[in-house]
């Protein structure tokens, strides 16, 4: 008798999977191409929605469909974001932005769409060289900015390239010989 419940809750479950659309918007960039994944971060709340959505496209700021366990708070994490400083149309790529603690209503939900705010102001690269000055391609470093720690490839010219400020970061190298050495510079 129990597995019936059971079963009928995870079909209820499955039956209030909503699609969304979201945006992503910002007073300094403009956000062209790159992958989002979306987690659900209440999952006291929901235990059995605390899960990771699948990677998405992000295209021109806005990802087009994605589906949530309904409203929440969640974390966005966008990657190989190809960005556009909009002051002077400078394009680059942001290797991650991570966006957390958004809420997504009801209310959002019902019109299908939800405009998520990144306020990062700044960018710089971190360039990873060895002891001849030459670009490290490949090397993997660890980022941690005080409350998220994460691994991350130098790109194939030897960089890393993060928005905000680099005075909020800890970047080290996670393998690689000692004679390796970071450089951060504005952008």
């Amino acid at each position: 008798m129990l597995w019936i419940l059971f079963l009928i809750m995870i079909i209820i479950q499955k039956d209030s999977l909503q699609e969304v659309k979201l945006s992503f918007q910002s007073s300094e960039y403009l956000f062209q191409r790159g992958s989002v994944v979306l987690v659900r971060v209440d999952p006291l709340e929901f235990p059995d929605q605390a899960r990771e959505v699948r990677p998405v496209q992000l295209l021109n700021g806005r990802v087009e469909k994605v589906t949530i366990p309904g409203p929440g708070r969640f974390i966005a994490v966008l990657e190989n974001v190809q960005t556009v400083r909009l002051r002077d149309n400078k394009q680059f790529e942001v290797a991650r932005i991570i966006i957390k603690g958004f809420e997504i209503t009801e209310e959002n939900l019902k019109p299908g769409s939800v405009e998520v705010s990144i306020t990062a102001r700044g960018e710089f690269r971190v360039i990873a060289v060895d002891q001849y000055g030459k670009a490290v391609p490949d090397l993997a470093v660890l980022v941690n900015n005080t409350s998220t720690t994460f691994k991350l490839k130098t790109n194939k010219e030897g960089e890393v390239i993060l928005l905000g400020n680099p005075d909020d970061y800890h970047i080290e190298i996670i393998d690689g010989p000692a004679s390796i050495q970071l450089k951060i510079l504005p952008l």
